[in-house]
């Protein structure tokens, strides 16, 4: 499965803003659209994770975080992060 991120050797990714003027990324995923791994990756701009159902794995800059369904984390910007979910839930 192809990755929709846009990521670059440097691990760092293109991000393509919602509104042109306002730099606001939005979107409604499933981990399955991303093989149930996104690419590691990095940006300079914050970003938040709400699990709405099931659960995944977030790695935060060698961490990784267990997120149930209603829980978040937010990742600062600059950092390596990725979500997984090993046993595809």
């Amino acid at each position: 499965m192809i990755s929709p991120l846009e990521v670059f050797s440097d691990l760092s990714e293109r991000l393509h803003y919602n509104l042109p003027d306002f730099p606001l990324y939005v979107s409604k995923d499933k981990l399955l659209q991303y093989g149930y791994a996104a690419a590691c990756h990095w940006h300079p701009d914050l970003e938040f994770i709400l699990v709405l159902d099931g659960a995944m794995d977030f790695f935060v800059n060698g961490k990784t975080v267990h997120i149930e369904a209603h829980d978040g984390v937010f990742v600062n910007s600059n950092r390596l992060h990725y979500g997984f979910s090993t046993d595809k839930s």
